[in-house]
């Protein structure tokens, strides 16, 4: 395979400090497990990954001290501690230190990204030998049109850890809260592509689902998806999910789901 003698790693980036649900990262989401419980047990239950190409790039700050605590003792992960205001630089940084050919971006708000979509997804990226590969819309860019096929929630990114070199200079306090803008919305030219629905999930609808934790309306969602399904952490959720939704006339709406906070984010700069 392509990726022989590469070494992949996967940056995990969190933080406590969310504007808008401070602490989101030790909410519990079911009786044993936090938010950081499921991101992690999801990517080590991939044929990718062990403890020891994952890190946990968190910012400097004591209020992230119990996270980084956390993490190390149950599951012992690389951790990594840099800026909390401009991630590229913390991601860049991190980067530099473990030495990574390859990174899989995974922002830790994201807990239904199973193993199974994590290797189909790197399985792909290797395959066709591109610089860049995501899951995510990019509607809030005007360089790059993608619509994502994927509901919010399952943001995944992979990139050649090179070009984190080739962008930096174009790096700005506009940008420097997303570490990959400019990738795709720079001025440089990468093979880039989006990555398409698997067949697993073809024939299954997606309208009313929004599977990241944002806000408090979220977490309740999130909480009560998981109670009513009996989900848990590194297991093939999101199908169960899917087929759930199809099978049953409950209605799994999150109220949130039109509302793409972030993009407003961007376009508010």
């Amino acid at each position: 395979m392509f990726a022989k003698n590469k070494k992949i790693f996967c940056i995990i980036e969190a933080r406590m400090t969310s504007g808008r649900l401070k602490g989101k990262t030790l909410k519990k989401l079911d009786e044993k497990n936090y938010l950081i419980d499921y991101v992690i047990q999801n990517i080590l239950s991939s044929k990718y990954f062990n403890k020891n190409n994952v890190v946990l790039a968190a910012p400097t700050s004591h209020l992230n001290d119990n996270l980084c605590k956390y993490v190390k003792r149950k599951y012992g992960i690389l951790i990594y501690r840099g800026s909390e205001e401009n991630v590229f630089e913390r991601v860049y940084d991190c980067s530099r230190l473990i030495k990574s050919d390859y990174n899989m971006r995974y922002t830790a708000d994201n807990p239904f990204i199973d193993s199974n979509i994590i290797n189909n997804f790197i399985d792909y990226f290797l395959k066709k030998n591109l610089d860049y590969l995501s899951t995510r819309t990019m509607d809030h860019s005007k360089k790059w049109k993608l619509v994502s096929e994927y509901p919010e929630g399952l943001s995944l990114e992979i990139y050649k850890t090179r070009i984190l070199d080739k962008i930096k200079k174009y790096v700005n306090e506009k940008n420097k809260d997303y570490p990959t803008w400019n990738i795709y919305s720079g001025p440089r030219k990468f093979k880039i592509q989006g990555y398409k629905l698997m067949k697993n999930f073809f024939g299954y609808k997606f309208n009313g689902l929004r599977l990241t934790l944002d806000t408090k309306k979220d977490l309740n969602f999130i909480r009560k998806l998981i109670k009513l399904i009996k989900l848990k952490p590194g297991d093939k959720n999101f199908k169960k999910i899917l087929i759930f939704k199809k099978k049953t006339k409950v209605k799994l709406t999150n109220f949130n789901v039109k509302s793409k906070l972030a993009y407003k984010i961007i376009f508010e700069r």
